[in-house]
């Protein structure tokens, strides 16, 4: 009777130790940063901007630089049409704190040369978002 205390105390012990790390595993990815997650959003903002999709591009965005949405969407029309990005390039990803990254990109403007730019994300909300200051 013993020896079955022993094998039932490895198995719980055992499946107590496998429960930890699994707890460990997700509670550092709930808190950790994503890279992958600014990037996304950063991806889907320079195609709609490259695919001159104005409306979609503006969802990624918080832009201070405009009072409302519909000047945003005016003004991104006319910036979109002037020049017009052809291909881009994700450098890296730089994290100041868990709601802030840089992300550095080269992108390449039709009839023009490559240009390194670097692009704010904020998180807002528990979403990523490109973020434009007035400043």
């Amino acid at each position: 009777m013993s020896i079955l205390l022993k094998k039932g105390n490895y198995l719980v012990i055992s499946l107590v130790i496998a429960i930890f790390f699994l707890f460990i595993a997700f509670f550092t990815n709930a808190t950790s940063p994503s890279s992958t997650e600014p990037v996304q959003v950063l991806e889907n903002y320079l195609n709609s901007v490259k695919n001159m999709d104005v409306d979609r591009a503006a969802t990624y965005v918080i832009d201070e630089r405009y009072k409302d949405n519909g000047t945003k969407i005016k003004s991104y029309k006319k910036m979109f049409q002037e020049e017009k990005l052809a291909n881009y390039k994700i450098e890296s990803v730089k994290f100041e704190d868990k709601q802030h990254a840089l992300v550095e990109t080269t992108l390449e403007i039709e009839g023009g040369p490559k240009v390194k730019n670097n692009f704010k994300l904020i998180e807002q909300d528990g979403q990523w978002k490109v973020f434009f200051s007035n400043k």
